[in-house]
């Protein structure tokens, strides 16, 4: 599923991110990317939810919910008080949002809805800005 998604975002034309990384390259950062690398976007696997056992006896059927998370970063270096990265972050936030809401990861997934947003950090020159999305699938037992 995560392979999608970033493949969905490296899709969008004209390419609005200089990197697009997945969770453990965002895990291991450990001081800022480089300002050639910014803005960038992670996408990570945050949530699984199911629901119950739709069959009674034997067997698996059950709707799985996938949640996942699109962290966004963007330089601040050059604007003391956050102003311009704040503008800058609004059309990232929405190329993101026309790539993915109403898409699917792969087959298996109905369509992409948006769940919440949220301000990670604005902090050693950088704001981290994290968008939540979910896709639902269906587990099954053979």
């Amino acid at each position: 599923m995560i392979e999608g998604l970033r493949d969905m975002l490296a899709a969008i034309d004209p390419p609005p991110f200089r990197h697009i990384g997945l969770a453990a390259e965002y895990a291991s950062l450990d001081a800022p990317p480089p300002p050639a690398r910014l803005p960038a976007a992670y996408v990570i696997e945050t949530t699984d939810t199911a629901e119950a056992n739709g069959l009674l006896t034997g067997g698996v059927r059950q709707r799985l919910t996938r949640g996942f998370a699109v962290v966004i970063l963007v330089s601040t270096l050059r604007d003391d008080k956050g102003g311009q990265a704040a503008i800058s972050l609004a059309p990232l936030r929405q190329a993101v949002r026309i790539a993915l809401l109403g898409g699917a990861p792969s087959d298996a997934y109905e369509p992409i809805t948006y769940s919440r947003g949220r301000l990670l950090a604005a902090e050693r020159g950088i704001l981290a800005w994290q968008d939540e999305y979910q896709a639902r699938t269906m587990l099954r037992s053979a």
